[in-house]
């Protein structure tokens, strides 16, 4: 098993519905994975636990610092359907008119999203919702996981809690099935707690064709470092020993799997895995 990173380019939006489309794959749809920011990696919130951790640690800090890695992204996903249009994430609160500019670039305003779907709650990935405390996604139904919900709702941090209250009914992910069903694509969601106590991961496949896996990972990694060391952890991870056994699991289910496009909240590109 192989990784290979593709790049971005520099890009803000990124349609991967077209490059895809060139191999016979979601010519149907529309998929733009939009970066809200250039991040450094937050190498110095990562937690050693033995020596050769350390020794890891420090490479990887080195190769930052000398350039030889690349700084992470801030990722979210929109995708467009004939039956829906939904966007995984939003960024920051500061971060939000980049995303209200990278939306219009695909012919997309924020009143126009028919789903919100929230990986978590921290406020790198709520914060675009409100603006002078109104929901800028006026239509939207907020698609979450319960517990992390129940967490958020119990926030002493007024822009999580708002941000989850802006939305009259969520629908909640209870169980792994495709939560959404559109004209061309399915997407289901993975439980992948420990970075908060609903983090959440989703998988977009077309309806026909099973053989390529579209995953977004939200946080399940901070930086590339953790791609081939999962036993690394970070300090933001709510329950770090469970976060650490997440992403050792879904490491190896990755790696099972033919044909899988990996992208991460905060990753410096998209990651192929290829049997």
């Amino acid at each position: 098993v192989h990784s290979t990173k593709q790049d971005l380019k520099k890009q803000n939006v990124y349609d991967i519905s077209s490059e895809l489309n060139k191999i016979g794959y979601f010519e149907d749809v529309k998929i733009y994975l939009i970066s809200l920011a250039n991040l450094t990696p937050p190498y110095d919130k990562l937690i050693a636990e033995n020596k050769e951790q350390e020794r890891l640690i420090k490479k990887y800090e080195n190769d930052m610092k000398t350039k030889k890695e690349k700084s992470n992204k801030h990722f979210v996903l929109l995708i467009k359907d004939k039956k829906f249009t939904a966007l995984i994430d939003t960024g920051f609160l500061h971060t939000q008119d980049s995303l209200i500019k990278a939306l219009k670039q695909t012919n997309t305003n924020a009143s126009d999203i028919d789903y919100l779907i929230l990986s978590h709650g921290h406020k790198d990935h709520l914060g675009g919702i409100l603006k002078d405390n109104k929901n800028i996604f006026s239509k939207a139904k907020l698609i979450i996981d319960e517990k992390e919900y129940t967490w958020l709702k119990e926030s002493k941090d007024d822009l999580v809690r708002k941000s989850v209250e802006a939305f009259a009914e969520p629908i909640f992910l209870k169980d792994e099935n495709e939560f959404l069903q559109g004209n061309s694509v399915k997407i289901s969601s993975k439980k992948a707690y420990g970075h908060t106590p609903g983090h959440r991961i989703f998988l977009i496949n077309e309806q026909k064709k099973q053989d390529l896996n579209i995953f977004f990972i939200a946080d399940l990694i901070h930086t590339s470092l953790q791609v081939k060391n999962p036993d690394i952890s970070i300090q933001y991870d709510y329950d770090k020993d469970l976060a650490r056994k997440t992403r050792k699991k879904f490491a190896k289910e990755f790696e099972s799997v033919y044909n899988n496009i990996i992208i991460g909240s905060h990753s410096p590109s998209i990651i192929h895995f290829n049997k």
